[in-house]
């Protein structure tokens, strides 16, 4: 990602949503290398939205000093809730790409779902599907696109997910592509 992409993602997202961005990044890190060791590889997947929620909705409360801020506004909150996620998710996707030359030949868009599918996927396959998915990604048509990656997953999945499992992240995979493709 280039400086210009970084400044652009923040102008769109904001400076709240970048920062708490960065600190869901960093909460799902510790919570997967330290208490959620062992748990399930679907709960990886889903830990940045689900972290950003938490956190979006507890920042709404300070900010507007009120307790039942977020619960009044609920659909604003969850929403930018995801986004948090998907934030934390492409930001820890440029850190690894500074670490980590493994994903070197991926654009930003296909290391962004290969950090969301990299528990689903075999090691060897994943730079190939996660660009597999980002190239065959239609925005027009979010429910067909949501359809073809789960399909695309299912058919290289390894472990014990299952298809409801695909169903969910690959509903999280588009929605993150169309935000990604639309910055």
């Amino acid at each position: 990602m280039t400086f210009i992409e970084i400044m652009r993602f923040i102008t769109f997202y904001g400076v709240d949503i970048a920062v708490l961005g960065i600190v869901t990044c960093v909460l799902t890190q510790l919570l997967k290398t330290t208490l959620l060791k062992k748990a399930p590889n679907k709960l990886y997947a889903f830990m940045p939205v689900i972290l950003g929620s938490v956190l979006y909705a507890v920042y709404t409360m300070i900010s507007h000093m009120s307790f039942c801020y977020a619960f009044e506004n609920i659909g604003s909150v969850l929403e930018n809730g995801f986004t948090v996620g998907a934030a934390a998710t492409v930001i820890y996707v440029v850190c690894e790409q500074f670490t980590r030359k493994k994903n070197s030949s991926l654009s930003t868009a296909a290391s962004v779902v290969a950090a969301m599918i990299a528990d689903f996927v075999e090691e060897e396959k994943l730079n190939a599907i996660a660009q597999k998915i980002d190239d065959e990604f239609d925005s027009s048509d979010m429910q067909s696109a949501a359809h073809t990656i789960a399909r695309t997953l299912s058919e290289c999945a390894q472990g014990d997910a299952d298809e409801r499992s695909f169903e969910e992240l690959s509903v999280l995979v588009a929605q993150t592509l169309a935000r990604l493709k639309s910055i």
